[in-house]
Formats: structure tokens, C-alpha cells, sequence
């Protein structure tokens, strides 16, 4: 969709976009779309191939509001098709988000990721030179190359979650949501999400290629993550069972219940590894 779509009660199941790019198993909305999704369930979807692959179930590059339904069992990078490649990141096995998303009582469950946010990737756009393996201007993919860190941000992804649930994803971090933009996330549970490496259920992270003078300081109050009135449960990974802060940017938890997480590493419930001044986790 690059226009405008609106779809009420409906399910979008089974499907599959493939090849070195692919993005949005299910639906792809992009940067000149608005696209509304009102109880529909997106179920069983794949986004697979050999390079930066977004959304197995849905991938957003413009405009996107989903209230209810379920997105679930969706997959980010499957190995298996054209050939596969180990060297491959899948971001966003439920939903992948580079633009403006808000999200409203929606179920994130079993969905997959093989890099990062196994329910949802919130990704910020970057110009880079050609060959690194990060998003570029125009919102195309490319195939990680040489890394390149002669990297300026774009715009921020602006992610807006409320009364959602998080159950069961999996990826290497941020099982539930990886943050690498702004995030704002209020009454939602995350609960048995598991991540091979940082954030069972929150992964908190502005990319280390940027400059400390376009942090997430600079763009948007000092935070990156904001979450309130929530309630993490049951959740794991090796740092941070229940929230990893890593990079660049801040995150704020408010009146929010940890309880029951685990890690095999550092940090049962929560881990902060500051690479510079400007990263800090604030508790109230």
C-alpha cells in the first residue's frame, strides 16, 4: 500500500514475500501510505530471503494505526528460502515499524525474529554510505556488506503502544519490542517472551554508529524508551530477563511491576550497559 487502506475484521494469514529485500509478510504499508487495521488478526506470515529482511507479519514505512486483533506465529527471516544465509537479520517477526505506528490493544504472540524484535522492531531511517548494513533514505534495504559507520540519522521512528499484550516472541534481542528509536509504551504486559542475548521483553538501543551529537538526546527529550503502567512476567534472556538499555538514549520506567524475569548472565530483571554518557535507565 502506498495510498490509503483501511481493513476491519479481518484475518491476513499465510503468506510470504521472499527474496534479498524482503519486507512485510502480510502487509506492507509504504512511506506514502496510511494504513488502519482494525481487529484484524495477522497470523502465520513470513518475510524470509538472504539480506535485511522486515516484518514477517507487517512492515511500515509511512503511517500505521492498529487497534485489536492478533499478530501472531509471524516470522522475520526464514533460512530455509532461496538459499538462506546465516550472515542474514530479520527484524520484526510481528511488526517492524521505520516511520509512525500506534498500536492499541493488540496481541504480539509466538512471533520470530532471527536479529531483533521478535513482536516488534521499531527502526530509526538511516543515510549511510552504500554497502553498511542499516536502513537507508527511501526506505530500501540492502544486503550487509563492509560495516560502514559513516552513518547520519534520519528521522526517528515514533513507535506509540497502549494496553497491548506481548506473549511468547522470541530473537536474539528484544524478544517482545527492540526499540531503536522513540518508544512510548503505557498499560501493556509482556510476559514469557525470550531473547538469546539482551531484552527478554524490552530491548532499549540506539545503534553504537551514532555520533553523540544526534543521539536520541537531541531528537526527542532524552528518551528513547518511555514505559508506564505496565507489567513484565516470566520473561528471559542472557542480560536483562526483562529489560536490556544498551547505546545511545535514555529509558524511563514508571509504575510498572517486574516480577518472575530471569537471566543466565547479568540483570534478573533489568540491565544497563552505558556505553557513554547520555545512556541512563531512570526508575520511579
Amino acid at each position: 500500500n502506498d495510498g490509503t487502506a483501511e481493513i476491519t475484521e479481518s484475518t491476513i494469514s499465510n503468506n510470504l514475500v521472499s527474496g534479498r529485500t524482503g519486507s512485510g509478510g502480510g502487509v506492507a504499508n509504504g512511506s506514502n501510505g496510511t494504513l488502519t487495521l482494525t481487529e484484524v488478526d495477522v497470523l502465520d506470515n513470513a518475510a524470509a530471503g538472504n539480506g535485511l529482511i522486515a516484518g514477517g507479519g507487517i512492515a511500515n514505512f509511512g503511517s500505521a494505526e492498529i487497534t485489536g486483533g492478533e499478530v501472531a506465529r509471524n516470522f522475520a527471516n526464514d533460512l530455509s528460502v532461496d538459499g538462506g544465509d546465516p550472515g542474514a537479520s530479520g527484524y520484526g517477526g510481528g511488526l517492524f515499524n521505520i516511520a509512525e505506528a500506534t498500536v492499541t490493544g493488540t496481541v504480539f504472540s509466538q512471533n520470530r525474529s532471527t536479529e531483533i524484535g521478535g513482536g516488534v522492531a521499531n527502526v530509526t531511517q538511516f543515510d549511510f554510505v552504500p554497502g553498511g548494513p542499516f536502513p537507508v533514505a527511501g526506505f530500501a534495504f540492502q544486503r550487509a556488506g563492509s560495516l560502514s559507520t559513516d552513518v547520519e540519522i534520519g528521522t526517528a521512528a515514533e513507535l506509540d503502544i497502549d494496553g497491548a499484550t506481548f506473549f511468547n516472541n522470541t530473537a536474539i534481542d528484544g524478544a517482545g519490542l527492540s526499540n531503536q528509536g522513540y518508544a512510548e509504551i503505557t498499560g501493556s504486559t509482556f510476559n514469557a517472551n525470550v531473547a538469546d542475548d539482551s531484552g527478554g521483553a524490552v530491548f532499549s538501543d540506539w545503534l553504537t554508529a551514532i555520533s553523540d551529537e544526534t543521539s536520541a538526546v537531541s531528537l526527542r527529550g532524552g528518551l528513547a524508551t518511555f514505559i508506564s503502567g505496565s507489567a513484565f512476567f516470566g520473561n528471559e534472556a542472557t542480560d536483562g530477563g526483562a529489560i536490556a538499555v544498551e547505546g545511545f538514549g535514555d529509558t524511563l520506567v514508571v509504575d510498572t511491576i517486574l516480577r518472575d524475569n530471569a537471566a543466565s548472565g547479568d540483570g534478573g530483571a533489568i540491565y544497563v550497559r552505558v556505553t557513554n554518557d547520555l545512556a541512563a535507565l531512570i526508575l520511579y
